[in-house]
């Protein structure tokens, strides 16, 4: 419900929610309002893949276990997206329908066995990327450099762009957590977890989180993607580039990926409250122990992000040079994040500061511990037929 402590901070999450209730028990897909349904495919396939990827028994989909299936493609305008891409015809709602709730399995070519069961299904994207960033270009590598980063003029007028094709290949299913929810298809017939209902990569926050309270989930990653017309924006500016914080869902899933429960505990139900209580008991922390708790944990990822750019500089022999004087600019930035615990805050009160992240640690908390029941309720009143959460009379 509307909080007054996050209303600077509002984001999809709350209307996810009440989604995820009136379709308890249920599948259902979630769409935004700046999605257009044209889908379309990249025109030309890579010749190679480094990416681990083993036939599974879901017709014409594979395993896959990268973060994100995909070689993201920039480019300069929206235009010049839409025009790399070419139209498919495609039965989006079926798509979802045939993957969401399947049991799949994947036999390795050392004998073991992958199993899970897809509970989040996923078309790609072309158009506006829908990140709140641009620092991902610093970080590019393999097949997807070659694509973006040739030299220094390719490199220049791609840095700050919006409109990228971030579409898969071919099918794929696996354990990658990355999820943008402009547009994606959920098995909420057993209990999914709760959106946080605020702040940037909620979404994103989702996945992890329904990783770890499902351990058998996995996600259907389609080898087409959805226009994402959002209203044209600016360019990144260059500190969009440069500067790096701690969004409240990056905390929290520091935290919780850290804090998550035991093998022992095998009810989704169980997990989730585990959770809201770990969440819970963060949130009762001093300020400053809050805040070096937090600073602790966030920065075990980005010392290795810090490593793996440093890395790509040697190994690409600091070419091309535009590239590189970025990363060093971003690199300082970022070991000064790495260095002292508050700078990891936009702000040292109001939005953005350690006392909100500890605020919303708390509501997000709360939110997981009674999520269970509420879903249950719900899905009880759909079973039996009553009047749904949602309705629209047509």
């Amino acid at each position: 419900l509307p909080d007054a402590n996050i209303e600077r901070f509002v984001g999809p999450g709350a209307n996810q929610n009440a989604m995820l209730l009136a379709h308890a028990g249920e599948a259902f897909c979630s769409t935004d309002d700046d999605i257009v349904f044209r889908p379309a495919r990249i025109k030309r396939a890579s010749t190679s893949d480094n990416q681990e990827y083993h036939p599974i028994d879901v017709e014409g989909f594979g395993w896959n276990d990268a973060f994100l299936p995909v070689h993201i493609r920039y480019h300069t305008s929206r235009e010049n997206a839409v025009e790399s891409v070419e139209p498919v015809e495609q039965d989006i709602a079926y798509d979802h329908r045939r993957v969401l709730g399947r049991a799949v399995e994947s036999r390795r070519p050392d004998g073991s066995v992958r199993t899970g069961v897809v509970r989040l299904s996923t078309p790609g994207a072309y158009g506006d990327g829908g990140m709140g960033a641009a620092r991902t270009i610093l970080g590019l590598d393999g097949i997807t450099r070659e694509f973006n980063i040739l030299d220094d003029e390719r490199y220049r007028s791609i840095r700050y762009s919006r409109d990228i094709v971030r579409i898969p290949e071919r099918n794929c299913i696996g354990t990658g957590t990355h999820l943008m929810g402009m547009h994606f298809g959920l098995d909420n017939t057993n209990l999914l977890p709760p959106m946080a209902p605020f702040g940037r990569n909620a979404d994103g926050l989702f996945a992890v989180v329904t990783r770890i309270i499902d351990r058998r989930s996995v996600t259907a990653f389609f080898n087409y993607g959805l226009f994402h017309n959002a209203p044209p924006r600016r360019p990144f500016e260059r500190a969009d580039l440069l500067s790096l914080y701690a969004t409240n869902p990056d905390i929290l899933m520091a935290f919780l990926v850290h804090n998550r429960p035991s093998r022992d505990i095998t009810d989704p139900a169980d997990r989730t409250r585990y959770l809201g209580d770990v969440l819970l008991e963060l949130a009762s922390l001093p300020a400053s122990e809050f805040q070096t708790v937090v600073h602790e944990l966030w920065s075990r990822s980005f010392y290795d992000y810090a490593e793996r750019l440093e890395e790509l500089l040697n190994r690409y022999n600091r070419e091309p040079s535009a590239w590189a004087a970025d990363v060093d600019e971003h690199l300082d930035i970022v070991y000064e994040r790495l260095r002292e615990p508050t700078s990891i805050f936009p702000a040292r009160s109001g939005h953005g500061s350690a006392e909100q992240a500890r605020e919303l640690s708390r509501i997000y908390g709360r939110i997981l511990k009674i999520w269970p029941d509420l879903w249950e309720h719900f899905a009880e009143r759909n079973r039996a037929g009553k009047e749904p959460l949602l309705t629209r009379a047509v």
